[in-house]
């Protein structure tokens, strides 16, 4: 539930160096459209990043369209199916969104990446909460339909061949923890793992300057 502001310090940093378009994820509620949707607007040849949902999106257009890339970078992105507990979590916090309680809802989960005695600031919490409430309760609800409903794409990864991935986690996020990325870091051939420090939300916001210099380096390997 994050827009372009998400990464403004990568507009910023590394615009110089890249062409760069952030397109928005389109509001349906499957990754099948949201790739197909990404894909018909991304040029012939292009190297793909993706943040959260945005990285299981990236997963299926890797799926989908190989030949096209020319790197992958996945960031804290979900590569198996959801489990039947957190997806009948996911009923219950869409039942509080259709209900008006969205900010309560994204305040929840916000705070949940977060260790207990390392809590983000008010700023930082309602920076992210501006970004939710603009994208308003029908997306949310579309996003969570589209991550109960994802692939489990382990078969996918250890097939991936032809371009540079680099997997990329917030080092105290509580939700999509080291372990899991180094599984599926391990599952690719030749990938890259970059552990962002003190990052357990949105790195692209939490630690720029860290997330730039990974991708630039990632950008960089022949």
């Amino acid at each position: 539930m994050c827009d372009f502001r998400a990464f403004q310090p990568q507009l910023m940093g590394l615009s110089r160096e890249c062409a760069l378009h952030f397109p928005p994820l389109k509001n349906v509620d499957s990754i099948e459209a949201m790739a197909q949707s990404a894909l018909e607007a991304a040029p012939e040849k292009f190297a793909l990043a993706g943040f959260g949902l945005g990285g299981t999106v990236a997963l299926e257009i890797a799926r989908r369209a190989p030949g096209r890339l020319t790197r992958l970078a996945l960031i804290d992105a979900h590569y198996m199916y959801e489990t039947a507990t957190i997806a009948a979590e996911r009923d219950v916090q869409m039942a509080r969104v259709r209900a008006g309680r969205l900010r309560d809802v994204m305040r929840e989960d916000i705070l949940a990446h977060f260790p207990q005695d390392q809590q983000p600031s008010n700023e930082y919490l309602e920076f992210v909460l501006a970004m939710a409430t603009d994208l308003g309760p029908d997306y949310y609800q579309n996003q969570a339909r589209a991550l109960q409903r994802r692939p489990d794409q382990q078969g996918m990864l250890r097939r991936m061949r032809g371009f540079k991935t680099m997997i990329m986690c917030g080092q105290l996020n509580q939700q999509t923890q080291i372990k899991r990325h180094e599984f599926a870091a391990n599952l690719i051939e030749d990938a890259s793992i970059e552990i962002i420090p003190n990052s357990a939300y949105i790195a692209s916001a939490e630690q720029p300057r860290a997330v730039n210099a990974a991708l630039m380096t990632w950008m960089q390997q022949a």
